[in-house]
C-alpha cells in the first residue's frame, strides 16, 4: 500500500512468464498465492472488506480465477457500501519455468517471449451494487433544483455496473517494448466509458530496476526488492531514470451516456451563453477557443445519449521532460473530430479568460 507509485507503474510491467501448457500444480500454487496475498492486505486493512477464496483453472493458455460475492464495508461503523457479485482474473502470466527464488526482469523476459507472443492480463468486478442504504442517503442529497435530474441520478446510481481493466504487453523492436493498458466501465445500456493509454518502454528500464534492486520471486509470484538500502522514498536519480525510458505515445477516451434529455435545457443554456460570447469577443485566440467548443459540444450532446471521443497524440519523448516542456508534449489533440491542437498551445502560452 506504501509503494511509491512510480515504481508500481514500472513493475506492472513486468509481471510474469507462461507456458502454453499449465498442468493442474501450477494452478493450484497460483490459486494459494493470489488468496494469501489477498488475505494478507484484508488483514492490514482492519477488513473493510469481505472476501471469498478465488478459484481458479485452467482456461487453454490461460489461468481464469473467480471470487464471489466481494463485500466492501465503512471501516468507521461497518456498514455495507457496496458489493460485487463476481471478482475476475484471467491471464496468460504465469511462470512455468525450472528456476526458483530471485530473477531479474530482463532474464524474466527473455524467457517471456520465447514462450509468448503477447502477455495478457485481464481483472472484471463484474455487477458492482451500490448497497441499498448507501443509495437511501445518496438520495437524500439534492444535487439539482430539477427533480426529474435528481429522479435520473438516482436510477443511474441503482444500476449496477461493470468495471474491466486490461493489460497488453508485447515487444516492438530489439530495444523497445509496448504496454496497452485499458479500464472500461460498462453499466445496463445507459454508461459505457473507455480510457486507453499506449506506452513504449526501454529494455533499458529493465537494467534500471535490476540495479535498484528489484527482483521477481518466483517462489512467491511477487516483486522483491532486495536493495539492503531500499526506502519508501525514491531517489531522484532512480525516479529521472525510470521516466527516460518511458514514452506515451496515445491516450483515448470514448465515454457515452444515454442522459433521456434531462439535461436538454442546460446544454440550450450553455450554448447560447457561448454563442453571445462569441459575437461579443474581438479577441481572435479567444474566439477560436470558443467557436472550437461550440463544436465539440453540438457534436457530443446531438443525440440523446451524448458520445465524447477524445484522442491525445504525444511527441516522440521520455517522460522525464514533461515536466519542463508541458503542453509541448502533445502533437495533436481531437476531441469528437475536432481538432483542439492550436487551443492547447494557446492555453499553454497564457490563461485566456473565456469572458
Amino acid at each position: 500500500m506504501k509503494k511509491n507509485l512510480i515504481i508500481g507503474i514500472s513493475l506492472v510491467f513486468f509481471a510474469a512468464c507462461n507456458n502454453n501448457s499449465l498442468d493442474q500444480s501450477i494452478i493450484k500454487k497460483y490459486e494459494n498465492t493470489l488468496n494469501t496475498q489477498i488475505k494478507e492486505e484484508q488483514n492490514s486493512s482492519k477488513d473493510f472488506f469481505k472476501f471469498n477464496d478465488f478459484k481458479c483453472q485452467n482456461d487453454g493458455n490461460f489461468i481464469k480465477c473467480v471470487s464471489p460475492n466481494l463485500e466492501v464495508f465503512n471501516p468507521e461503523n461497518h456498514k455495507k457500501i457496496f458489493g460485487i457479485e463476481n471478482v475476475e482474473y484471467k491471464s496468460n502470466v504465469v511462470y512455468t519455468g525450472d528456476k526458483k527464488g530471485l530473477i531479474s526482469f530482463r532474464e524474466l523476459l527473455n524467457f517471456l517471449f520465447s514462450k509468448n507472443e503477447k502477455l495478457q492480463d485481464e481483472v472484471t468486478f463484474k455487477n458492482i451494487k451500490l448497497d441499498d442504504e448507501t443509495i437511501s442517503e445518496l438520495d437524500k442529497i439534492n444535487l439539482n433544483k430539477n427533480q426529474k435530474i435528481n429522479d435520473y441520478l438516482k436510477e443511474l446510481i441503482s444500476n449496477p455496473f461493470t468495471i474491466s481493466l486490461k493489460n497488453l504487453n508485447s515487444k516492438k523492436n530489439d530495444e523497445n517494448n509496448n504496454y496497452l493498458s485499458s479500464i472500461n466501465i460498462q453499466s445496463n445500456d445507459q454508461l459505457n466509458l473507455n480510457l486507453s493509454a499506449n506506452i513504449d518502454y526501454k529494455l533499458k528500464l529493465l537494467d534500471v530496476l535490476d540495479s535498484h534492486g528489484f527482483k521477481y520471486d518466483i517462489d512467491s509470484l511477487s516483486t522483491k526488492n532486495v536493495d539492503e538500502n531500499n526506502t519508501n522514498k525514491i531517489p531522484d536519480s532512480t525516479l529521472s531514470q525510470i521516466l527516460e525510458n518511458i514514452t506515451i505515445r496515445d491516450v483515448k477516451l470514448t465515454f457515452s451516456l444515454d442522459t433521456k434529455e434531462v439535461f436538454k435545457d442546460y446544454i440550450e443554456m450553455a450554448n447560447s451563453m457561448l454563442k453571445i460570447a462569441k459575437e461579443n469577443n474581438k479577441d481572435e485566440k479567444q474566439t477560436l477557443i470558443i467557436d472550437k467548443a461550440l463544436k465539440a459540444l453540438e457534436k457530443i450532446t446531438q443525440n440523446p445519449t451524448y458520445k465524447l471521443n477524445v484522442e491525445v497524440f504525444f511527441k516522440d519523448v521520455p517522460l522525464s521532460v514533461y515536466s519542463t516542456e508541458k503542453e509541448k508534449v502533445i502533437e495533436k489533440l481531437t476531441i469528437n473530430g475536432e481538432d483542439f491542437t492550436e487551443v492547447v498551445s494557446i492555453l499553454g502560452d497564457s490563461y485566456v479568460p473565456l469572458y
